[in-house]
């Protein structure tokens, strides 16, 4: 069990609500309360004391990040439920939670909803080629908060995310999108691009071809999938 800390920031609830622990399972700001505030996950809480990733604590994580945005959790939804922090061992920084509604070779088709904590990262990488498969094609929707994808052109001479320290090094591009709800991007096949959320976190749906296996290059050579 681990606590998320919910910071309300209005009136009076500022002041005798400053840090709200919440057990696992409750939700943080459904309808009809009052507003949300900031939320807060502590890296330490997805690890045990070896270093192993916790993948049951990460995917909690998650679904109380979707009861906060009022989307909708089906079974379907809980059963498929992915996370990775892409091995680097700081989730809370750099890491992914995703359901893959569809994945179809046959007709080269494939669509994702993609989720991003407050502040997370999803690492410079570009789709390649795999084997007989073409490098993916992708289209990328918010649905719920805010996130800033990253991509080859013109750089933008600030940034307006701060990157985790442990991927300063593979950051190669920075050609900047404000990515809003309703917004979309496409992205093309083997172009390098990465993304960070908004400290609301981010909910976006990916149309793309075929995901096949081994088809994502990380810039950084400890990153996997």
């Amino acid at each position: 069990m681990f606590a998320r800390r919910l910071a309300l920031s209005y009136g009076l609830l500022a002041l005798v609500s400053a840090a709200l622990l919440l057990a696992p399972g409750c939700s943080i700001g459904p309808k009809g309360h009052p507003p949300r505030g900031k939320i807060v996950f502590v890296n330490s809480d997805f690890y045990d004391k070896s270093g192993k990733f916790k993948v049951d604590a990460a995917k909690e994580a998650y679904l109380d990040f979707l009861k906060y945005h009022d989307y909708p959790v089906s079974d379907n939804l809980e059963k498929n439920l992915f996370v990775t922090d892409f091995g680097l061992g700081r989730f809370s920084e750099v890491g992914m939670g995703g359901v893959m509604w569809v994945n179809d070779e046959k007709f080269g088709y494939s669509a994702m909803e993609l989720f991003l904590l407050p502040n997370q990262m999803v690492p410079e990488h570009m789709h390649v080629k795999a084997g007989a498969v073409p490098a993916r094609a992708q289209t990328v929707h918010v649905r719920k908060g805010k996130t800033f994808i990253y991509t080859e052109g013109e750089p933008a001479e600030k940034i307006w995310v701060t990157p985790p320290s442990i991927e300063l090094n593979f950051i190669t591009v920075r050609l900047q999108n404000k990515m809003e709800v309703g917004d979309t991007l496409e992205l093309p096949p083997m172009k390098k691009h990465w993304m960070q959320s908004a400290p609301e976190g981010v909910i976006a749906t990916e149309y793309q071809t075929f995901a096949a296996p081994d088809s994502t290059k990380f810039t950084d050579p400890k990153a996997v999938r």
